[in-house]
């Protein structure tokens, strides 16, 4: 009997046909495709198509050279790009950048966007001020799911009005710096009339969400299940509280300023306030403390508006007999999650989690 060597692993993977390896590839994502394709000469051939599915820029130079090597050598694959983030393209943050390499590097942009499924667009104003046909390109887009539009403005507006694909999540950020200066001079504002139902899950980041009113978001998006309201660094103050149409709100995440001034018409199934609920904490704007009472009554109004089944808190050690406060105000409360914000992993840990616990003994 002739006693064969086995083959190694990685040749009878080799071994396969170029089909059976373009199905296996298929299961990975982008930058696991990448890593792939530096392996071998036949790998690199089936994986880098799979690389190219999802591809993230972070400079101006790059989404040239990008656009450029897409539209020439990869044309073929264009209808094969899903994700595309353009994270720094209009906001270099060294060297000079000439108004022809913002026009070419705009034109090209326009000229890849096609058959993506998600899109991140940092400085969105900036890019469809410089060229109309980005605006027209993604608005001609029938099949994005996810929209990330940061930096907002009139254009931003007058796009999201007209997108003909029907996106389930919408994220929205603006800096402070845009929110001081861009936000008053170029309206973001939607019609009344206008609504996208496809939305199921609403991001702001920065002060996206002192954009506009919650009354005008919640007409705009009326279907959102989930909403990620972070970033929020001001108080809307002591207005009268909005009611707001979100009648299939499930999930809140935000900051504690981001629930100031509306309540929802439904009850809220999880509530997670994102903020540090302490005695005392620095203060925004230069001052070295806010009150701290108006943040206590901030939490017990959103919290009793929105009677949560489950709700979630960062606190401080020191703070424990907020929990007892925190589980009085909703009557459907069934379960409460508390994040220990200053108990990390040092010499005295224990000792800080023993002396928390003694104090929440309590809670009931």
């Amino acid at each position: 009997m002739i006693i064969r060597p086995l083959m190694a692993p990685a040749n009878l993977l080799l071994a396969l046909n170029e089909d059976v390896l373009w199905n296996i590839v298929s299961f990975l994502d982008a930058p696991d495709a990448r890593e792939l394709s530096r392996t071998n000469r036949i790998f690199h051939i089936v994986a880098k198509h799979q690389a190219l599915t999802s591809v993230t820029l972070h400079s101006l130079a790059s989404v040239i050279k990008f656009c450029r090597y897409f539209l020439g050598d990869m044309s073929h694959r264009l209808p094969a790009l899903h994700a595309l983030e353009v994270l720094e393209g209009q906001q270099e943050k060294t060297g000079h950048i000439s108004e022809d390499e913002r026009r070419e590097a705009a034109q090209l942009l326009a000229d890849v966007l096609d058959g993506a499924r998600k899109l991140v667009l940092t400085g969105a104003e900036t890019w469809f001020t410089h060229e109309d046909r980005i605006v027209d390109a993604i608005g001609s887009m029938t099949h994005l799911h996810e929209v990330d539009f940061r930096g907002l403005g009139g254009k931003t507006s007058y796009l999201i009005q007209h997108l003909r694909s029907t996106p389930y999540k919408l994220t929205l950020a603006q800096d402070e710096m845009s929110f001081s200066r861009e936000a008053r001079d170029q309206a973001f504002a939607f019609e009344d009339e206008f609504t996208m139902p496809s939305v199921l899950h609403f991001v702001t980041l920065g002060y996206a969400f002192h954009l506009l009113s919650p009354s005008a978001y919640s007409r705009a998006f009326p279907n959102i299940r989930r909403a990620d309201l972070g970033s929020v660094k001001r108080y809307r103050g002591d207005v009268p509280a909005m009611t707001v149409h979100w009648h299939s709100l499930e999930h809140v995440s935000c900051a504690l300023s981001a629930l100031t001034g509306w309540v929802n018409v439904a009850p809220i199934h999880y509530l997670e306030i994102t903020t540090l609920l302490e005695e005392s904490a620095p203060g925004w704007h230069g001052s070295s403390a806010y009150d701290v009472a108006y943040q206590r009554r901030v939490v017990g109004e959103a919290v009793a508006n929105a009677q949560p089944l489950a709700l979630s808190a960062i606190i401080s050690p020191a703070n424990a007999n907020i929990l007892n406060e925190l589980a009085s105000l909703s009557a459907r409360l069934r379960h409460l999650r508390i994040v220990l914000h200053d108990i990390t992993y040092t010499g005295h840990w224990e000792r800080k989690l023993a002396a928390w616990w003694v104090s929440a003994s309590g809670f009931r």
